[in-house]
């Protein structure tokens, strides 16, 4: 079946989407290039994979814990305002740590710190950006602008590793950090440029804890968005650790330095990219449950195969099967959620999204981390693969003859 159709680009007939993604693709560049050197910098700093893994608990710390107030909050103001707030503050994290990195300052408790700093924006961030796709582009191009969101991240994290190796190798690790810097210019300018007004869904000065409470009695009276929350709890628990496995198991296991840590990441790239390609050529009928079951089983026994491999090229092959059965995953799940929510509520429950996509990663994390630090490389891909195969398959036993298996 083709990757590519009529229906692949239809959320850019709108002018307003195309700002934003534009701005975005420049933004996400400079993104990918400081995450990449920021988990190479701790690695080198510490030579600790239990201390990698434990980054993602100030990185994404914040969003486990706070993500439903987040929520709620999105529901009240202009997702425009609140996007420029949290791309104004990404910006002034990424000087800082230039400025660190630059003048020979930078310890691990200081990108602990600024992880935190990044960990609470994106916590805001993410569903404000998420609820923010309906207002642009309406409900029947939405899947569509879902993914090709997820194809301008893709492309970010295939070119993104790469050019931050060759910054890292042929300069300095702290220009990949200032080239961030600048890259949150682009956004800005793309958010200045829409036309669109955003307005808050909920105009409501009641109480923040009723609102969350409300919203949390939503999800759960709703089959189809409690099913796919369930879901993405398994597998963005324990599929989505590649980024923290992938730099013990290249130095460790493939005995390879950054440029097999920023092979491989580019290679999980192209495999999402392909991913964000299949999901935005799919009909809204095709978006279902069976679908997220196949791709999230399929992450996980791919996982599992790669623990035992000693090739870099056969890794990269396995990974980028991971890579785009995780974003079929994501998108699929993100799709499935917003279709069937209220305006109302779409703040909240993209919040909770968030908290499954990203705020508990710091668990999934720390498992892989651990079985690293205790037992090799090797023991990352296979505990994560392992435990997302098992509990995949079990959720699909347990939910096969459910009925709400379609949007």
């Amino acid at each position: 079946m083709l990757l590519v159709n009529k229906q692949t680009f239809s959320s850019l007939t709108h002018r307003d989407f195309k700002c934003f993604i534009v701005g975005q693709s420049i933004s996400l560049m400079g993104t990918w290039l400081q995450r990449t050197a920021q988990v190479w910098l701790l690695y080198t700093l510490t030579k600790s994979p239990l201390l990698l893994g434990a980054l993602s608990i100030f990185q994404f710390g914040p969003t486990l814990l706070f993500s439903v107030f987040c929520g709620a909050i999105v529901d009240r103001f202009p997702k425009k305002k609140l996007l420029y707030l949290t791309q104004s503050v990404g910006m002034l994290q990424a000087l800082v740590l230039f400025l660190l990195v630059y003048t020979n300052h930078i310890t691990a408790l200081l990108i602990f710190f600024l992880a935190t700093i990044e960990g609470f924006t994106t916590t805001l961030d993410m569903p404000t950006r998420q609820s923010y796709f309906i207002e642009l582009v309406g409900k029947k191009d939405l899947p569509n602008a879902v993914s090709l969101n997820s194809s301008i991240f893709n492309i970010a994290k295939i070119i993104g590793p790469s050019i931050a190796g060759i910054i890292m190798t042929t300069f300095s690790m702290s220009f990949c950090f200032f080239i961030n810097f600048l890259s949150y210019a682009a956004v800005l300018t793309g958010l200045f440029l829409i036309k669109q007004k955003s307005l808050a869904a909920n105009t409501s000065n009641g109480n923040l804890l009723k609102e969350i409470k409300e919203g949390l009695k939503y999800v759960y009276s709703n089959k189809i968005l409690l099913k796919a929350f369930i879901f993405m709890a398994i597998v963005c628990t324990f599929a989505m650790n590649v980024d923290v496995i992938v730099p013990v198991f290249s130095k460790t296991v493939l005995n390879k330095g950054s440029h097999g840590y920023t092979f491989l990441l580019s290679a999980m790239g192209i495999g999402s990219l392909f991913g964000t390609m299949k999901m935005a050529s799919l009909r809204r009928n095709n978006l279902n449950f069976k679908l997220l079951k196949i791709v999230g089983l399929s992450s996980g026994l791919l996982q599992v195969i790669a623990a035992f491999s000693g090739n870099l090229y056969f890794t990269a092959i396995l990974v980028l099967g991971s890579g785009f059965s995780n974003l079929c995953f994501l998108n699929g799940s993100n799709s499935i959620l917003q279709l069937n929510t209220s305006d109302k509520y779409r703040g909240r429950v993209m919040s909770i999204y968030t908290l499954f996509n990203a705020g508990t990663t710091p668990i999934g994390n720390l498992v892989v981390g651990s079985f690293m630090n205790n037992f090799g490389g090797r023991y990352g891909f296979l505990s994560a693969g392992l435990i997302t195969a098992i509990l995949a398959a079990v959720f699909s036993m347990i939910y096969r003859n459910n009925s709400a298996n379609t949007i």
